[in-house]
């Protein structure tokens, strides 16, 4: 007897100090879509196996990408892309560390317009960013992202030779869409 109410006790601190753990969401397949427009050529890619985990109740949000999961119509326009210009053997992640600015109630559905504060590191070099982020809240207590934004290669230390110059662009819009659960 003695035993049994001791490992009902066990049971029941366990199952106390798992529901006062943050509840964290996580998306497995983050989708990343990236756009240069020039009038000699569009350099376009996505992936779709982005990792990201958000924290409601502190408002944090963390990605991880890997640079050669980012998949181009061209193999030869993805091979220079990893190889000359992310360096993504050297560079293998893109990372995100933030967090969401602006009035949200996780618990309420509805549509939030909200900025995510925080430093992005592609390249080896870490950014500040504030950009502007749409979050979902849904009826089964699922969260969507949706952001568009801007980077410039040069900002990251991304040498574009001046024989590209014409065929990349400055800016380069990227565009990420992720569902928590």
């Amino acid at each position: 007897m003695k035993y049994i109410l001791a490992l009902l006790i066990f049971f029941l601190s366990i199952s106390k100090l798992s529901s006062q753990e943050p509840k964290r969401l996580v998306s497995k397949d983050s989708y990343v879509h990236i756009y240069s427009y020039t009038p000699i050529e569009d350099i376009e890619a996505f992936l779709n196996d982005g990792m990201a985990i958000l924290d409601p109740e502190k408002r944090e949000l963390a990605y991880v990408l890997n640079i050669q999961s980012l998949t181009f119509k061209n193999a030869l326009m993805q091979e220079h892309f990893n190889e000359n210009y992310l360096e993504s053997d050297i560079y293998p992640k893109s990372t995100l560390e933030g967090r969401l600015i602006g009035d949200i109630d996780f618990e309420k559905v509805g549509i939030y317009n909200v900025k995510v504060n925080g430093k992005l590191k592609m390249h080896g070099v870490k950014r500040f960013i504030n950009e502007p982020v749409i979050i979902r809240v849904l009826k089964d207590k699922s969260v969507t992202l949706e952001s568009d934004f801007i980077v410039r290669p040069s900002d990251f230390k991304i040498k574009i030779p001046n024989l590209m110059v014409t065929r990349i662009a400055e800016e380069i819009k990227v565009t990420v869409r992720s569902e928590f659960k």
